[in-house]
């Protein structure tokens, strides 16, 4: 059938008007809302399901690894503001990124643009590789008629996160390691001297104290096969549980709440929020 395309536009007294038509192509879909009397400021194209605008059945939207994220938006800032157009600028990039997936993801961004959909409303289609933060700074650059500003701000906000990332990376190198090293001898004392007590402490026939128990019946879950399986699937669990909480609205604010609370984390989650805000401003 022939596509259908969203629109938003003005109609003559100037009143905002919304809604969608079935036309051949974007210029007779124009065409046909100019007949109507509507003036069009947006004009999309609605995908086919299952290959949907969210971007999750598009078999090509895959996450991009952050660094050749920052490489690419660097090179198309320069690209851009060397006065190439945006078209060739992606059509350049594709042949040189060495993400095949990323590449085909590219070449695809720019046959949309060809088509006639903006630069941004492209990218949201492919939302895993391109953040929404991205997505609405291009947007903005649009707008404002200053695509290669944005995209040069954005290249070194990217940069800023590699560095604060690989900060972080070595300030958390000594505390992880050591942590773990403190669960592995904490394990083996479990596992393997606890049982000797156990039987030392079984001859007296006893009653124990509680904590002490609980060390044994800690240390006999341990020493169990099964018990590996358990811990780990736990964890995954969880963290399957904590995903499926923070994608529905209130349980993604109260997890973002959550981790401004969180000690030292907190403030520093705090400062790249609002300084990801003064810069888009």
């Amino acid at each position: 059938g022939m596509p259908t395309f969203d629109y938003v536009g003005r109609l003559r007294s100037g009143d905002k008007k919304t809604g969608s038509i079935t036309a051949d192509n974007r210029a007779a879909a124009e065409r046909q809302l100019q007949s109507m009397g509507i003036e069009p400021d947006k004009l999309t194209e609605r995908q086919k399901r299952g290959f949907g605008m969210g971007g999750v059945g598009n078999r090509l939207n895959k996450r991009v690894k952050s660094m050749e994220l920052l490489v690419f938006t660097r090179q198309l800032s320069t690209i851009v503001s060397s006065g190439l157009p945006l078209i060739q600028g992606l059509d350049i990039l594709s042949e040189q990124t060495e993400d095949p997936n990323f590449s085909k993801i590219i070449r695809a961004v720019a046959a949309d643009i060809e088509s006639g959909e903006t630069f941004s409303d492209t990218l949201k289609k492919y939302n895993r590789a391109f953040p929404d933060l991205y997505t609405s700074m291009v947007r903005a650059g649009e707008a404002g008629g200053d695509l290669d500003g944005v995209l040069m701000q954005l290249a070194d906000y990217l940069e800023a996160s590699e560095e604060l990332k690989r900060k972080i990376k070595s300030a958390m190198t000594y505390p992880v390691v050591a942590f773990s090293m403190i669960i592995l001898i904490a394990g083996g004392l479990i596992i393997f001297v606890v049982p000797q007590f156990a039987t030392i402490f079984e001859s007296f026939g006893k009653e124990l104290p509680a904590p002490t128990q609980l060390l044994i019946n800690i240390s006999n879950f341990l020493r169990q096969w099964y018990s590996i399986g358990i811990i780990i699937g736990s964890i995954v669990g969880i963290i399957a549980a904590v995903r499926v909480y923070g994608s529905t609205p209130g349980g993604r604010y109260n997890l973002d709440s959550l981790k401004l609370r969180l000690p030292v984390f907190g403030g520093l989650l705090r400062k790249v929020a609002i300084s990801r805000v003064t810069r888009t401003l």
